[in-house]
């Protein structure tokens, strides 16, 4: 995962920020007793993607080996803060990692298929009728059969992103979320890795 301290102290800032500013305009009433509303409660929740990031803050080590993981991480954390209608139309695929062999065959025996793109955003968009992103990390390239997807998608109409880092993803997935009827994604740098 690549972060910069600047990163990490404007998160730790905005996340104390948010939380005195919903309790204010609340009147002052905390979650724990009970006076808020469900919106209150639900914009102070901490989040399984901002919980996973303040575990990796506290032990830098469990990024070893998992970066596409936390890059991923910091994709729906931005979302899951920042704009709630992408978030609420964006999940991640569990095609990746190791698993055991028997796991292996029980999931592809109810239809995982190897290759499918790491996230799917269910929001037609200009002309496309959703978004896929392939999620790689440093100088990783997708496999043949993370390929052949991606082509399989482009044609049935989908926007299809290879990207290299969580800021990439989140810039090209908010850019595709404005996209007017009819209009069309400009090329992306990283279309000749795998755009026949």
């Amino acid at each position: 995962m690549r972060f910069s301290d600047e990163w990490l102290h404007s998160y730790k800032k905005n996340q104390k920020t948010r939380t005195k500013a919903a309790v204010k305009s609340a009147g002052g009433a905390s979650v724990k007793s009970g006076k808020t509303s469900a919106w209150l409660a639900a914009a102070l929740e901490i989040s399984v993607h901002a919980k996973a990031l303040a575990a990796l803050v506290k032990n830098p080590d469990l990024r070893k080996g998992k970066q596409e993981h936390f890059d991923q991480v910091r994709i729906f954390d931005h979302f899951h803060r920042h704009n709630r209608v992408i978030y609420d139309h964006l999940y991640a695929v569990p095609n990746g990692g190791f698993r055991l062999k028997a796991t292996a065959a029980a999931i592809e025996a109810e239809g995982a298929k190897r290759g499918v793109p790491d996230m799917s955003l269910e929001i037609p968009a200009g002309i496309y009728h959703g978004m896929r992103v392939e999620q790689k990390h440093g100088k990783n390239m997708p496999s043949e059969f993370q390929l052949t997807w991606m082509r399989r998608l482009k044609e049935q109409g989908y926007y299809v992103l290879l990207s290299f880092s969580p800021e990439e993803t989140i810039s090209v997935i908010e850019q595709y979320a404005v996209l007017k009827a009819g209009e069309a994604m400009p090329a992306h740098e990283n279309d000749g890795f795998w755009s026949e």
